[in-house]
């Protein structure tokens, strides 16, 4: 199915933060657990359009990293990167106010014949909202910054470009999209979410002309197991 369209740009411009546009990863996260909490952290029920808490995220059983796929600077389709390796952990928060994103992480860790390797990134606050889901329940998107792999390879898939661009002190920004949920009275469950992150521009002023108009177009079909 399609991927929505973030709406989130201004918030990603009011939060001075330089904009995506260039070299695009998705990953395709299926089947993790997650729990709402209460403003308390107790476990709890959903609020609906106006929570306040966390969706807390967390590894389950057959959880997979289903796909990574790449994306060139040049445009065009996503292509599968021919990831080969075991997602081994999946875990982060997205912390709410009155059904706005306030904050939260979220982290993916990876084994691939003994290779070890993450991504995690922080989630943009108020760079999103709780939204009634068109299929039943819920959905939340954000936008990401902060993001930072272990190293240059992320598994069997080159990242290298991307370490390259940390490593030199500058952000990779990304989002989080198409994560719809819809839980019971006890607020748990499984869903799936895919994830981006983006190589910035080397210039915040042209990132800033054009950057958030690539992600305004950053439209992607899910892929499904």
């Amino acid at each position: 199915m399609k991927i929505h369209v973030l709406a989130g740009i201004a918030a990603m411009a009011a939060a001075g933060s330089a904009a995506m546009a260039d070299t695009t990863l998705q990953f395709d996260v299926n089947a993790f657990a997650f729990q709402v909490r209460d403003a308390g952290g107790a476990a709890s029920a959903f609020g609906g359009l106006g929570h306040t808490g966390s969706v807390d995220l967390s590894m389950a059983a057959g959880a997979e990293l289903n796909e990574v796929s790449r994306r060139s600077s040049s445009g065009g389709p996503f292509v599968d990167q021919g990831f080969a390796g075991v997602m081994t952990d999946f875990y982060g928060s997205i912390i709410l106010d009155g059904g706005v994103v306030k904050g939260g992480s979220v982290t993916i860790e990876v084994d691939t014949a003994g290779d070890f390797d993450s991504y995690t990134a922080d989630i943009v606050a108020d760079s999103g909202t709780v939204k009634t889901f068109a299929g039943g329940g819920w959905t939340i998107d954000g936008l990401t910054f902060r993001g930072a792999f272990t190293d240059g390879s992320f598994g069997n898939v080159d990242v290298s470009d991307f370490f390259a661009v940390q490593g030199i002190g500058a952000n990779l920004f990304g989002s989080y999209l198409q994560f719809n949920f819809n839980p019971p009275a006890s607020g748990a469950g499984f869903a799936d979410m895919d994830i981006f992150v983006t190589i910035p521009l080397p210039s915040a002023g042209l990132a800033g002309a054009t950057g958030l108009a690539g992600l305004a177009g950053l439209g992607v079909i899910r892929r499904r197991r």
